[in-house]
């Protein structure tokens, strides 16, 4: 016998489980404590006073209890109750069990003489029918229909369309899947074959409908001028940049050919240097040719000298040599006077 077992979310969701409910909570805290407690060919005891003292030893419930539980767990088909030799097994169904316990070997799984407990007299069962074998005499139509404490009742699935199985769901005993109607109406489709596949096949013979032609931009000439003298952006943010560069050359009306006229003339003022669309629009108004050659505009509009950086830079060091050679000249004058013992005017 295992210490732990798998157990599926689709317990959650189980028809089967949720049928069983109708009893009440016991049989579902039973067959849920009971799955640890099989061994690796899903049987166990079916004996109601062995089975609380193995599986439920705590719970404040009698042996007359587990043993209705245990009959109305079987009487939904979550496993079998059988006797051999006079003494009582449960055996859970083949399929569903190694579904779930898929980590037991096959080699395990075909060979049960490990097993310590007697296989059910019928052992070849049909497929989605798991409630075969010789059941219990206990077990019967009166156990399904009555409550597990008629003075504490729970509330009825049956009686709440939400939770009953409705016409177009089907239940699967074995795995307590759901599966549509739909699915089973299905024409001419193979067994195995996915729902989504089927559709496709059933449905292919339709043409499917044309998409409309996606609408041509609206011609753009200063987006076309700046991809002609600088680059084609292709990442978004080149876009976004190309977008707000020509966002504001819109506002200030201007076109592609003042565009051009500005790169002309800043390849004129500066040879050699490259401009850049950001660069174009900071230095819009300074490479304007209508302020003329070597002149800008100042902050109100008005055209004044233009003196290129390295002319200034030039002046600013021819002044620096000369203040120093004033500074010399001074120093070699006070000097000379002092030599002749004269103070210095």
């Amino acid at each position: 016998m295992s210490r732990h077992r798998y157990l599926s979310t689709e317990i959650s969701t189980d028809v089967q489980v949720a049928e069983l409910s109708q009893f009440g909570m016991l049989p579902v805290v039973l067959y849920t404590w009971a799955i640890p407690h099989a061994d690796d060919w899903g049987r166990m005891t079916g004996d109601a006073r062995q089975f609380k003292w193995l599986v439920c030893p705590s719970l404040d419930v009698t042996v007359a209890d587990v043993d209705q539980a245990l009959n109305q767990i079987a009487s939904v088909g979550l496993w079998e109750r059988y006797e051999v030799d006079g003494k009582a097994y449960i055996a859970f169904p083949q399929q569903r069990w190694y579904k779930h316990q898929s980590y037991i070997p096959k080699v395990k799984r075909e060979d049960a003489s490990g097993s310590q407990f007697p296989a059910p007299p019928n052992t070849a069962q049909p497929e989605g029918h798991e409630e075969s074998g010789r059941v219990l005499p206990q077990i019967t139509a009166d156990h399904r229909r009555s409550p597990q404490n008629p003075s504490s009742p729970s509330p009825s699935l049956t009686s709440s369309p939400s939770l009953s199985v409705t016409p177009s769901l089907t239940p699967i005993p074995s795995s307590g899947k759901v599966i549509s109607k739909e699915r089973e109406r299905e024409p001419s489709a193979q067994k195995g074959e996915p729902l989504a596949r089927r559709r496709t096949l059933s449905h292919s013979s339709k043409t499917p409908p044309e998409e409309p032609p996606k609408p041509a931009h609206p011609p753009n000439p200063l987006w076309d001028v700046l991809c002609e003298v600088f680059y084609q952006p292709t990442t978004k943010n080149e876009r976004n940049n190309f977008g707000a560069i020509v966002r504001e050359l819109k506002e200030i009306g201007a076109t592609p050919d003042d565009v051009r006229a500005r790169i002309a003339e800043h390849k004129r003022r500066k040879p050699g240097w490259d401009m850049t669309p950001n660069a174009l629009v900071n230095h819009w108004s300074e490479f304007a040719p209508g302020n003329g050659a070597g002149s800008v505009t100042d902050s109100n509009g008005n055209g004044v000298p233009h003196v290129d950086w390295r002319i200034r830079e030039q002046a600013r060091q021819e002044a620096e040599l000369a203040a120093r050679a004033r500074r010399i000249e001074e120093r070699a004058k006070v000097e000379a006077e002092l030599a002749r013992g004269q103070a210095p005017e």
